[in-house]
This record gives structure tokens, C-alpha cells and sequence, in this order.
């Protein structure tokens, strides 16, 4: 490989680089805009969307601690979802979504490396929990909810599955809706009321 080709690699995965924090950051500043600090859920909602942009910045150097930040950021969501309050009934219903999450796990499990597996099953249990809990909130949380988690399915099959750049066209566009969406749900009258 000539030098000028290397640069041109190295140069062309920066910029990507680059374009993928402003991006992420991006998502942060809608929320602080939209007033996410006035209230508990928004202040939650800061958190769990700096935990995807510390996923961001350090998924592309090691796939388990890109992971990791998003689960911890799923745990998070799960908090600011019950800080803006649940309608038990609406999770309930939502407790559905256990039947594709385990044939997702089902599908994924044979195609995972050992090391990992326990990693998938505990990131699946996490994403599913995140969207039960949306569901007992707002229309626009559980549907940004369920975009993060089309998001997520495309990013397990990149990475276990197929490496056709299909998964990434897919999985960017929802990932970035869903972040966008939940920074956008600090907009709430809901939430401006029940600020503490």
C-alpha cells in the first residue's frame, strides 16, 4: 500500500470518526436546549444520552465497551422512564416485546463468540426492560424507545451475522431518530410541570 493511499484510509476514518462525535453531541445539545436540566427526567435524560455518547466515542476501539456504555445508558433510560412516571396498565401491555427479544436471542446465540454471549443475553434483558418501561410513558418515548431497539437489532446482526453495509444505512438513521426523539421529549408539558 503506497503512502498516499494509507493517508488517504487514515484521513477518510478520521473525518468519519469526527462526523460520528459531532453527530452524538449533537443529540445532547437538543436536550439541553429542549430544558432537559429543569427537570428529574430530563436530568436523567442528559445521562443516559451522555452514557450513548461515551458509546459513541469508544465502541469503534473496543466492541465490549461500546456495548457496555449503552447498556449502562439503557439502565439509565429505564430510570428517567419511571422519574417521568409509568401507567402500569400501558407496561403491561408493553411486556410483549419479551416474545421477539427471545427469538432475537434465539436467532443471534449460535452466531456469538462464548466470550460475548453473556454480554448479548444481559444487553437483550436490558433493551427489552427500557422498552416495557417506555411504553408506560408517553407516545413519543415508546416509540423512540422501539427505534433504538430496530437500531440495536441491525447492529447485532453487523456484528454477528452479516457484514453487509446494508445493517449500518439502517441502524445510524434509527439510532440517530431515537436519540433526537427522547431529547426532544424534554419539550413536555409533562415534564416542565413536574420539574423538581
Amino acid at each position: 500500500m503506497s503512502l498516499r493511499h494509507w493517508l488517504a484510509r487514515k484521513w477518510d476514518s478520521a473525518a468519519r470518526y469526527l462526523f460520528l462525535v459531532a453527530a452524538s453531541t449533537g443529540f445532547i445539545r437538543v436536550a439541553l436546549f429542549a430544558g432537559a436540566g429543569q427537570h428529574t427526567y430530563g436530568k436523567f435524560n442528559i445521562a443516559d444520552l451522555g452514557l450513548c455518547w461515551m458509546g459513541d466515542v469508544l465502541g469503534p476501539y473496543s466492541f465490549s465497551i461500546g456495548a457496555g456504555m449503552f447498556l449502562l445508558a439503557h439502565l439509565m433510560f429505564v430510570a428517567a422512564f419511571v422519574a417521568y412516571g409509568l401507567n402500569r396498565r400501558r407496561c403491561l401491555l408493553s411486556l410483549v416485546l419479551i416474545v421477539p427479544s427471545g427469538v432475537i436471542l434465539l436467532w443471534l446465540m449460535p452466531q456469538v463468540d462464548p466470550p460475548l454471549r453473556n454480554l448479548v443475553i444481559v444487553y437483550t434483558v436490558v433493551i427489552t426492560v427500557m422498552v416495557i418501561t417506555a411504553g408506560g410513558t408517553s407516545r413519543l418515548i415508546f416509540a423512540s424507545a422501539l427505534v433504538f431497539y430496530i437500531s440495536d437489532i441491525f447492529v447485532a446482526r453487523w456484528r454477528f451475522v452479516d457484514q453487509d453495509p446494508f445493517n449500518a444505512f439502517v441502524c445510524y438513521p434509527h439510532y440517530y431518530t431515537a436519540c433526537l426523539l427522547l431529547a426532544h421529549s424534554n419539550l413536555s408539558d409533562h415534564n416542565r410541570t413536574s420539574a423538581s
